[in-house]
């Protein structure tokens, strides 16, 4: 079994031991036995590079994987046994208890659907609202995420708004029926630094004020750290590291979490630090493979490495790595970055 939170929290999302496969010629393992938890009002940061299954995870949650997919385990929604549900009550909880933003609002939202009308759509499905009374929260929702002139806005179409009004838009539906928590995935990668800033800033804000559960997704440790109160951290289908925001930031305990740090571009006072690359790509390989999947990629593997897979295991604080040197008196993040200065 993989490491479980025995805090006592209002849990909105619990996932336990979820492993998640595609089937073609072979079963290809792309989530192996994952799991996590967040509480109501809080923000878990799921951070790895591209392909490391973050957003599989985010659809599995969601029931959105496609068919030739596999499941195992248990996700727990507001005590609801997701997994078991049939398609019409999952119909239901999506867009209403759990809503979702995805990385590409262009390719999300209807082109031949106003954006007043997605929105309303929405509310009809989920609350009951019609006609001028969904119209009116639908602009009501726009003011909300910052859309200028609302009203006018709702008879636009997407591709009469900017890439930052139409992730704003994307936003608005998501929180249209007041969910518990919210799935964002990759929500800023399409858009320039400064609308980055301003959609971040929003979903803080919105989260504050709704009390919602937030599953935070991207590549951009940078971003991750803005938003979230916890973070975990994904390396080809496991989970590696996870713990409060802060402490994890500050003294990474997985060489995985130390090399994505130390590719975060940033000013030291009048000098420019070079940025570290972590050598190599993520594996292509099954995720439940035996070994430290990191293994090929690591300055300070031991020959266990090889053969065993390290389990999540518990390093004090709150926290946990899955790493064979982790608990050792040595960081091996704090090697790194001794060996880099």
């Amino acid at each position: 079994m993989e490491r479980r939170d025995d805090r006592e929290r209002d849990e909105v999302l619990a996932v336990e031991d979820l492993s998640v496969g595609f089937v073609q010629d072979e079963t290809r393992t792309v989530l192996a036995r994952v799991s996590l938890s967040i509480g109501r009002g809080e923000t878990l940061g799921l951070v790895g590079e591209s392909g490391c299954g973050k957003s599989t995870l985010g659809r599995a949650v969601m029931r959105l994987l496609p068919a030739n997919a596999t499941m195992d385990g248990r996700i727990r929604l507001l005590g609801a046994d997701v997994l078991s549900m049939d398609e019409r009550a999952m119909r239901r909880l999506r867009g209403g208890a759990v809503a979702m933003i995805f990385q590409n609002p262009m390719s999300a939202l209807n082109p031949v659907l106003t954006i007043g009308r997605q929105i309303t759509e929405a509310l009809e499905t989920h609350t009951g609202l019609r006609g001028r009374a969904a119209t009116a929260r639908a602009v009501e929702l726009l003011h909300m995420v910052g859309i200028s002139r609302p009203a006018d806005r709702a008879h636009e179409y997407p591709h009469q708004l900017s890439g930052g009004m139409r992730q704003r838009a994307m936003i608005a539906m998501a929180i249209s029926c007041d969910p518990k928590l919210l799935i964002a995935d990759e929500p800023t990668t399409a858009l320039d630094v400064t609308v980055q800033a301003q959609i971040l800033d929003l979903l803080a804000s919105l989260q504050e004020k709704l009390s919602m559960a937030m599953l935070f997704i991207s590549h951009d440790m940078s971003a991750v750290a803005s938003v979230a109160d916890r973070i975990a951290v994904m390396y080809a289908g496991r989970i590696v590291e996870e713990g409060a925001a802060a402490p994890l930031l500050r003294d990474p305990a997985h060489p995985y979490t130390s090399g994505l740090l130390n590719s975060v571009p940033h000013v030291d006072g009048a000098r420019r630090t070079r940025l570290q690359a972590i050598p190599g790509s993520v594996s292509a390989g099954s995720a439940d493979a035996a070994g430290c999947s990191f293994r090929p990629r690591c300055g300070f593997a031991i020959a266990r490495c090889a053969v065993e897979t390290p389990p999540l295991a518990d390093i004090g604080a709150g926290r946990a790595a899955r790493c064979w040197l982790a608990s050792a008196d040595w960081r091996p993040a704090a090697a790194a970055r001794s060996m880099a200065t």
